[in-house]
């Protein structure tokens, strides 16, 4: 089993479902696990996609700053 320790920044809530019980709603009711599944998928990319907007970004920044850098070190010489 798998856990972790969070604390929320803000008022949330939250649903907890254990896997047995999730297993029992796919059986049962596909249909609400399929909308569940694509829900939770639609987060994960769009998590993902601010992640590596994110690492874009901070490597632009340290790219630019070498260049930065070596220009002075010419300058310098």
């Amino acid at each position: 089993p798998r856990c972790a320790s969070i604390k929320a920044l803000e008022t949330c809530y939250l649903m907890v479902v254990e896997r047995s019980r999730f297993f029992e709603l796919m059986k049962k009711e596909p249909q609400i696990a399929v909308k569940l599944l694509w829900s939770l998928l639609k987060v994960f990319s769009a998590r993902l996609r601010a992640t590596t907007d994110e690492l874009s970004a901070a490597k632009k920044i340290k790219e630019k700053d070498k260049e930065q850098e070596l220009e002075l070190f010419i300058e310098e010489e």
